[in-house]
């Protein structure tokens, strides 16, 4: 017989303080101490038993162990060391109560558009640089942490960035990360208050593979602006919403339109109707009551003058129920991003979406992604 430690970490690999630690309820542990760990001194018998911690703020974890009649330990995440004879188990994760679902829905956010004096990436304008939400992964801990002050105090609260290195930040502009820190900038954001809005996959991925929790990512999108994210009507491998709905059971789902693209790319024939037909109205129908999308993220080029009719189609048809489609979510959520990141004028920018929100809220969409 011999003495057992017991290792906590959360998801981000950060150590877990204030843990308390059971074998099977007969054997109780000390809290955890700074570096996560504590030991139980007294002799425990070889033996099969289950482990449960409990941590305020992250979610209960039991688990089964076979014990040996070693001196033993049991590391829940962290780094992969130990003894030979150690038990690895998953980190705890993280709980949070996320805002209810009116908070999600209403987007306030601003994914490029902030120009802030202490980035070390983005397009250069007077002032600073221009913050593109996801590149916070790729900035200094003192400017994540100015990121979220400053993001919170100009009144937004979406924050979309990616939850994958698998395609670059934006082309050749800022460098590569590491996606297995996603979940310690998803903590981040969440405990400052913020709301992540997290882009599942890369451009040429045909599955969901990424590091984030769950319980992390109240808003999830497959890709950027593509078309191509379902291929039937069917709950398949092609169906990139039902892919994400999978891996992130409890989040909202968005479609992120092409400039202008009315619905998904997709073949009539697959959809029961003739070759050529217009199917938009179908597959909206789909993607909506079955494939559990709450809404687009409309993408449009605000500073060209076919805006405006072309967002009022989609508040004909997505907002007022219009051409039998179905009634969700409408968000102007890209219009400025590539004007600004192509020698914009920073203060036209600004006002075209100042005036833009002024025409559309009234008009029943529900939120912003590029500022207001």
């Amino acid at each position: 017989m011999a003495a057992k430690a017991v290792v906590v970490f959360d998801s981000s690999g950060s150590p877990i303080e204030n843990a308390e630690v059971s074998l099977s309820n007969k054997y109780s542990f000390a809290l955890t101490n700074g570096d996560g760990y504590t030991i139980h001194l007294e002799n425990i018998p070889e033996s099969t038993l289950y482990v449960r911690v409990l941590a305020t703020g992250f979610s209960p974890a039991v688990y089964p162990v076979v014990l040996d009649g070693n001196n033993q330990e049991i590391h829940l995440g962290g780094p992969n060391n130990g003894p030979p004879n150690t038990i690895h188990l998953p980190p705890l994760s993280h709980s949070f109560k996320w805002p209810s679902i009116d908070v999600l829905r209403a987007f306030r956010g601003n994914f490029s558009g902030l120009v802030l004096p202490y980035l070390k990436y983005g397009p250069d304008f007077p002032g600073g640089k221009l913050l593109f939400t996801p590149s916070y992964v790729v900035e200094s801990d003192q400017n994540r942490t100015w990121i979220r002050r400053d993001y919170k105090a100009a009144g937004y609260k979406h924050f979309p960035l990616n939850l994958t290195n698998h395609s670059t930040i934006y082309h050749d502009d800022y460098p590569d990360w590491d996606d297995k820190l996603i979940d310690k900038y998803l903590i981040e954001l969440l405990s400052d208050g913020l709301i992540p809005v997290g882009f599942a996959m890369g451009d040429n991925d045909t599955t969901v593979n990424t590091h984030a929790s769950p319980g992390l990512v109240p808003i999830v999108v497959p890709k950027w602006e593509s078309p191509n994210v379902i291929v039937r009507p069917a709950l398949d491998d092609d169906n990139y919403f039902w892919l994400c709905k999978k891996n992130f059971g409890k989040s909202l789902i968005y479609w992120h339109n092409p400039t202008g693209v009315g619905a998904p790319y997709v073949d009539a024939v697959l959809w029961g109707r003739p070759p050529g037909s217009e199917v938009n109205g179908l597959v909206w129908n789909y993607m909506v009551n079955e494939s559990f999308v709450q809404g687009l993220l409309y993408q449009g080029n605000l500073w060209e003058p076919g805006y405006y009719p072309r967002i009022q189609d989609f508040i004909d048809r997505l907002v007022d129920g219009g051409y039998f489609w179905p009634v969700c979510d409408l968000v102007e959520f890209e219009s400025v991003a590539y004007y600004l990141f192509n020698g914009g004028n920073y203060q036209i920018a600004s006002n075209l979406v100042r005036r833009a929100w002024e025409i559309l809220e009234p008009k029943g969409v529900i939120g912003f992604g590029n500022g207001n």
